[in-house]
């Protein structure tokens, strides 16, 4: 009876010893698995969080510049002066913005909005720039509040504007869910 539990003994303490081994083996590499399958969900919410980064800087880069053109506009039909070298400035300023944020979408991998989508937008608040910069040229603001042309450019970039706010609006929803709230 004393062979027979020194043999249990000794199975008990290679079954402990194999146990271990394992344990060592195999739990570190479960250990990288689970680590490595973290990063790559890491990996795939930063991706996420910088093309919805990109999506809202180009929405707001252009309603920047929309805005900014409706108060120049504004102020210059309400007798305030308006100094075209500052108009000039701020206004390539925010067009440049607006169109280094539409650009860099391409770069986070936002392929649906085409070049053709984005001179549309940028085209229609850059004409909206010329009117008014023409319109500041010829004192046209002072013959009457709001120069027919300047309001049909800035009547133009708004529906531009409205349509690329709906198509990144939609690309948020496609990519990300439709349960993601639109920004």
């Amino acid at each position: 009876m004393a062979d027979s539990s020194a043999l249990i003994a000794l199975i008990g303490a290679l079954g402990g010893a194999a146990t271990t081994a394992l344990a060592g083996v195999y739990g570190p590499a479960l250990l990288k698995r689970k680590e490595r399958r973290q990063q790559e969900l890491d990996g795939r919410r930063q991706v996420t969080d910088g093309a919805i980064s990109a999506l809202v800087d180009a929405r707001l880069a252009t309603r920047r510049w929309q805005d900014y053109l409706e108060q120049v506009a504004g102020r210059a039909s309400n007798g305030n002066e308006v100094t075209l070298h500052d108009f000039v400035r701020e206004s390539e300023r925010l067009g440049d913005e607006a169109m280094r944020t539409c650009f860099a979408l391409s770069s986070h991998g936002i392929r649906r909005v085409t070049t053709q989508d984005q001179r549309w937008v940028l085209g229609s608040l850059r004409a909206a720039s010329t009117a008014i910069h023409d319109a500041l040229v010829s004192d046209a603001f002072v013959i009457g509040p709001w120069p027919d042309d300047v309001r049909t450019a800035l009547d133009d970039a708004e529906r531009g504007r409205v349509y690329f706010r709906a198509l990144l609006d939609h690309m948020i929803e496609e990519r990300f869910g439709a349960g993601r709230p639109s920004v």
